[in-house]
């Protein structure tokens, strides 16, 4: 069996029965009747397509009054502002379309700068925006391995980038903090490493996995997450973790599906076993709007806020 058999069966095992319960059942609560976002301002990152796309129609739907796409293409994040704009006309002149390319760590600290030189304030982030790559990809900008890099290393460091801008920007909502969170995932409990030797050098050193990278990448997003809460008063900024379950209409799967029958295999998998899109993205809606203090340092799954 080939590597790239076993990396399907290790996906399928994974993602599998025993998740089926949580996709099908399990759901966040429902958001209370005249929550309003009105007058506050939200980010979401790799917001031109799927899950982030889908939350930001949610949280324009609770009448959001600006919204940011940190997106890679000015191109793609302009067709789904324009669509955004036509759905939601309160909005239209507060849709907006910045670059974030997460390969090139000057491009988050330029991201980072704007928000702290242009934006009166923020109230919302969701750093959504990730990879996953069947064969190894370096990139050009740090020459790392491209998912290790967009998937931990720029994400982290935009969330700590961020995090004082937050504290400052945060707007004038009585009682309610600023909110940051991390989209990660529950393939997070079968990450592993070689305890015998440093965990980061791993990811460049070692033969590239797709289904053991993207877990470790997710299960180090937590960490990272649980150990800077301990850091920041949740009465200023809430920080938490989100798994939107497994959810077929994002583009996050695209290098996977190379051929026909992989394509065939996915879409009845995902039917059989996935949660929609809309679905999907409340997760992320509810970490941001619902989701309280409790939930600072937390990982947010269908099974409520896990430390």
């Amino acid at each position: 069996m080939s590597w790239w058999d076993r990396t399907q069966s290790r996906l399928i095992f994974q993602s599998g029965i025993g998740f089926v319960y949580r996709q099908l059942f399990m759901h966040p609560p429902p958001i209370a009747a005249g929550t309003t976002l009105d007058g506050q301002t939200a980010i979401i990152t790799g917001s031109n397509t799927g899950l982030g796309l889908e939350a930001a129609r949610q949280l324009l739907q609770l009448n959001l009054s600006r919204l940011i796409l940190a997106v890679r293409s000015r191109a793609k994040g302009a067709v789904a502002a324009e669509a955004l704009r036509h759905e939601f006309p309160h909005a239209a002149q507060q849709i907006e379309v910045w670059l974030l390319d997460l390969e090139d760590p000057d491009s988050v600290s330029a991201f980072a700068a704007k928000c702290d030189q242009t934006l009166d304030r923020i109230d919302l982030v969701v750093l959504n925006a990730g990879v996953q790559n069947k064969d190894a990809v370096v990139s050009a900008q740090t020459g790392h391995e491209q998912t290790f890099q967009v998937n931990y290393l720029s994400t982290v460091m935009l969330a700590v980038l961020l995090l004082p801008v937050l504290k400052v920007k945060a707007g004038s909502v009585a009682g309610r903090p600023a909110r940051l969170t991390v989209v990660t995932s529950t393939t997070a409990y079968f990450a592993d490493f070689d305890h015998e030797r440093p965990i980061l050098p791993q990811f460049d050193a070692d033969r590239y996995d797709v289904t053991k990278w993207y877990a470790r990448e997710k299960l180090l997003q937590m960490m990272v997450v649980r150990r800077v809460a301990a850091l920041v008063d949740p009465d200023q900024v809430i920080i938490n973790t989100v798994c939107p379950g497994l959810v077929g209409e994002t583009e996050i799967w695209r290098t996977l599906n190379t051929s026909a029958v992989l394509r065939y295999l996915f879409s009845a998998y995902f039917a059989l076993f996935g949660r929609s899109l809309a679905e999907g993205a409340s997760t992320y809606v509810h970490a941001v709007v619902v989701a309280g203090r409790e939930s600072h340092g937390g990982f947010l799954s269908e099974w409520g806020v896990r430390p």
